[in-house]
């Protein structure tokens, strides 16, 4: 992958530093043979079929439309936002699809066992070239260190998004750099903002277990990509839409994925009007515990309520970062509270 060196008033944007993965567990299956067939007969048929490749491409697109981003628009934001604690890193997902990647560290003299993270997913439309301004702040702000990177297909990153398990790939990638570095599960905080939001509960959902687990939160995020189109178009236009999303496994599932997580916590706004309210995760944790309390098991309850945050007086109830919000001071001691970061 090539990237230009991008000179700054201050400090140079640094060629991209490659980075290889050893002895990783393939979770997905990637390589098996049976799954390698399935996924050389499906590209066929959709070949074959070219209304079925065209239709698998374009709901990609509208899915992640981040797809195809300005790169000298990304050069100049990049470039703008770049200090002496960014590094940017090239990491390989486990299907060999190259990642463009940024980390805005805090104290360097911490070692990086002992370092806390918090793991950032973009929404659908987001770079970390945008975002780094805001994630800089909330950075400084937490104390923690950030690690962010571009799904495929965005900005530098290479390939392209055919299927929610390609998202989930890329943010596993991104988790095990973290863990390559020597950051321990238990250090580790993901934030998944909007789709985000979905992606990073199932990468969570992956690791947890009795060595260390890694926490989540979910902002603005809705309940399943299924339930969140059904909510937003009309009766005819939501079955055909969720046909495909079924087609070409899109659906990404973050509640079922968010029961399984240990230690996490959810954001949401009731004035957005991209995640609606009953198509959010917020919401379908509420349906879920109503459910527990009429079958009298309240004691499973208590993980999904304590750590729930509404959003108020946001400028954009869902596009505002999070760092805006009134109610940032609550996410702050929250997140300070599961990294182990203490009081400030």
């Amino acid at each position: 992958m090539t990237i230009d060196v991008v000179q700054s008033n201050r400090y140079t944007v640094p060629p991209v530093q490659p980075v290889q993965f050893k002895n990783r567990v393939d979770v997905f299956n990637y390589h098996s043979t049976i799954d390698k067939i399935a996924r050389i007969a499906w590209d066929i048929f959709s070949i074959i079929i070219l209304p079925i490749g065209l239709m698998r491409v374009f709901t990609s697109a509208i899915i992640v439309p981040g797809i195809g981003s300005d790169k000298k628009k990304l050069d100049t934001e990049r470039n703008n936002a770049w200090d002496k604690n960014c590094e940017r890193y090239s990491i390989e997902t486990v299907d060999s699809v190259k990642l463009d990647t940024m980390i805005y560290h805090q104290d360097h003299s911490v070692k990086m066992q002992d370092r806390k993270f918090i793991l950032f997913f973009n929404g659908n439309n987001g770079t970390y070239e945008s975002t780094l301004p805001d994630l800089k702040k909330l950075s400084d702000q937490v104390g923690a260190s950030i690690y962010c990177g571009n799904y495929r297909g965005v900005g530098y990153s290479e390939g392209t998004p055919m299927n929610k398990q390609d998202l989930i790939m890329d943010g596993d990638a991104m988790m095990h750099h973290l863990l390559s570095l020597g950051v321990q599960r238990k250090n580790i905080l993901i934030h998944g903002w909007s789709l985000g939001g979905a992606v990073g509960a199932e990468v969570a959902a992956l690791h947890q277990n009795e060595n260390g687990s890694v926490s989540f939160c979910s902002d603005r995020s809705f309940s399943s990509l299924a339930t969140l189109i059904n909510h937003i178009s009309f009766p005819v236009i939501n079955k055909i839409a969720i046909g495909l999303i079924h087609l070409f496994n899109w659906n990404l599932d973050g509640f079922s994925a968010y029961k399984k997580i240990n230690k996490k916590m959810i954001l949401y706004n009731e004035a957005d009007q991209v995640i609606l309210p009953k198509a959010s995760l917020a919401y379908a944790v509420n349906e879920y515990v109503e459910r527990l309390n009429k079958y009298q098991q309240p004691q499973e309850t208590d993980s999904y309520l304590t750590n729930v945050i509404e959003l108020k007086y946001l400028a954009d109830p869902h596009n505002s970062f999070v760092t805006s919000a009134p109610q940032f001071i609550f996410y702050h001691k929250k997140v300070r509270e599961i990294l182990g970061l203490g009081n400030m």
